[in-house]
């Protein structure tokens, strides 16, 4: 959700059922996590839901596309034709147990590059694509319990790993590009506009930097712990209120 996703759109949405099963959605947005920039461009929403007679099941996509503007490694600010869209199917599998798959790909022109034998710099489009699933079970009417478990292919690292650094010399040499989380928690209602959900969680990459800085040749394993381990646990809790 952090690196496939906007967590902040600012715009309008509008949603349509056009049938009993159907509902359609369009909306317009000034770019990812953004609230106003100068060189920023309308970006378009575009999407569709379908859920069955007894909403138990349904599945929904929604596309992004538009001019997004973000910062670059190889230069100053500018902006880049970005696409992202995700597919969600969602199923109660019991009165108590509901389970959710999620699936998001994106696309960001330019946003990476290699070198060349020479230090020359080649421009890359960004690719990432993730698999997401969720099951809940309800154990009171207050308090239920939640996994998750998520893969995320950063293609060309261009969504974590970022190249840093000066790219006239092979600063950076970065392998691997697949992320996994494993998640275990709880949600707690103690009333309606206030849940608390305290959670386990367990990061795995299967990559690797190797910085070539004085002395040369300092390996990086991985983004955790201070670059020295591909993996961690941890253990944290939010709230959220609604109103």
């Amino acid at each position: 959700m952090m690196y496939g996703e906007p967590t902040t759109l600012t715009g309008m949405l509008l949603s349509q059922r056009v049938t009993r099963n159907w509902t359609g959605y369009f909306g317009i947005h000034r770019g990812w996590d953004k609230w106003e920039s100068p060189i920023d461009k309308i970006s378009y929403l575009a999407g569709a839901k379908w859920e069955n007679y007894y909403r138990t099941t349904s599945v929904g996509f929604l596309i992004n596309m538009g001019t997004d503007a973000y910062d670059n490694t190889l230069g100053p600010r500018r902006t880049a034709n970005r696409m992202n869209y995700s597919l969600v199917f969602s199923h109660q599998l019991s009165p108590n147990l509901h389970y959710v798959l999620q699936h998001d790909l994106g696309i960001d022109q330019n946003a990476a590059y290699e070198l060349d034998a020479n230090y020359n710099v080649k421009p890359l489009d960004g690719t990432w694509y993730s698999i997401s699933q969720y099951v809940y079970l309800q154990l009171t009417e207050t308090l239920a319990f939640g996994c998750r478990a998520e893969w995320f292919k950063d293609e060309n690292h261009s969504r974590i790993l970022k190249p840093t650094g000066p790219i006239r010399a092979p600063y950076q040499t970065i392998t691997g590009e697949d992320y996994v989380e494993l998640t275990l928690g709880f949600n707690w209602k103690p009333t309606p506009c206030i849940t608390l959900r305290p959670e386990v969680r367990w990061d795995w990459v299967n990559g690797r930097e190797t910085v070539n800085t004085i002395p040369p040749g300092s390996t990086v394993s991985g983004p955790f712990n201070g670059n020295t381990k591909n993996n961690q646990f941890t253990i944290g809790t939010d709230l959220v209120i609604t109103f």
